[in-house]
């Protein structure tokens, strides 16, 4: 009789999608949280300001040496920023530091002061730093999974923008396990806009949910304004409706604004994959 061959499954290799940045300008902010180094960097002219995070404040096992004002050229992966913004920050950013005093009632005060919203923003995981060079440089190389697709419309034409879940060699783990026994990975987020709804040599965007493509662009920064009456009805809580109606004035919250800043690629070129 012949041996019977072994039903071991040879597993292949992980896939990672692409996540690559470069970039080259001038630090104009440090601070530090939960150990990490957080700088930003002034990119270009117009100028993009793109948050970047040293984790650990470490490059390559040493210390970074950074100031505001230093030259920076970075290398680095794109990762999505989940955060909550508190009520009382947003009116700062809008100018309205006394609507707790004069519009709220004094039983309502607790709750108003409570309340928070959830916010997403990018930011650059640095790998690596050098100061020597200053030549200008905004790169972008992206892969990812169409997570959701909407318009933006502007004075004279919409954007398109898209937000792919990147599943790159840095992504973190999460529980449980996927098909012959790898990892399940959490991805990245990234907010992708085509200006005008095209790419830059002038291909009309027609994306859809679950496709899968690879992205080449810059970093940008962009901002626009919401309304806090926006960003409550966004809750979508019967109680903060009740609340809203027993302000002195509700039609104020029309009125009240602040601009959110996000940082996003804009698209130069792209690549649909096949299903």
């Amino acid at each position: 009789m012949q041996a019977q061959k072994s039903g071991a499954v040879k597993m292949s290799a992980e896939q990672f999608d692409l996540n690559a940045v470069k970039a080259a300008g001038t630090i104009t902010k440090l601070w530090g949280r939960s150990g990490d180094v957080f700088a930003r960097l002034r990119v270009g002219e117009p100028a993009t300001h793109v948050t970047l995070r040293i984790p650990e404040g470490l490059i390559g096992g040493e210390l970074v040496t950074l100031q505001e004002g230093d030259a920076a050229r970075i290398e680095g992966y794109l990762a999505h920023l989940a955060y909550a913004e508190s009520l009382r920050h947003f009116l700062d950013a809008a100018g309205e530091k006394r609507f707790f005093e004069e519009q709220v009632p004094p039983d309502d005060l607790e709750f108003w002061r409570a309340l928070t919203f959830r916010r997403q923003n990018a930011l650059v995981n640095v790998l690596k730093l050098d100061g020597a060079d200053l030549t200008p440089l905004n790169f972008v190389d992206l892969e990812g999974v169409i997570a959701k697709v909407w318009e933006y419309p502007r004075a004279q034409e919409t954007d398109v923008f898209i937000r792919i879940a990147c599943y790159d060699m840095h992504a973190p783990e999460g529980e449980g396990t996927r098909n012959f026994g790898r990892v399940v990975r959490l991805p990245h987020y990234i907010n992708i806009r085509f200006a005008g709804g095209r790419t830059a040599n002038g291909a009309v965007v027609a994306l859809k949910p679950k496709q899968r493509l690879r992205v080449r662009g810059q970093l940008m920064d962009g901002g626009r304004p919401v309304t806090l009456r926006e960003q409550l009805n966004m809750l979508g809580s019967s109680q903060v409706v009740a609340a809203m109606n027993r302000l002195k004035n509700p039609e104020l919250l029309q009125q009240i604004s602040a601009t959110h800043e996000s940082l996003h690629v804009t698209a130069q070129a792209m690549v649909v994959y096949s299903r």
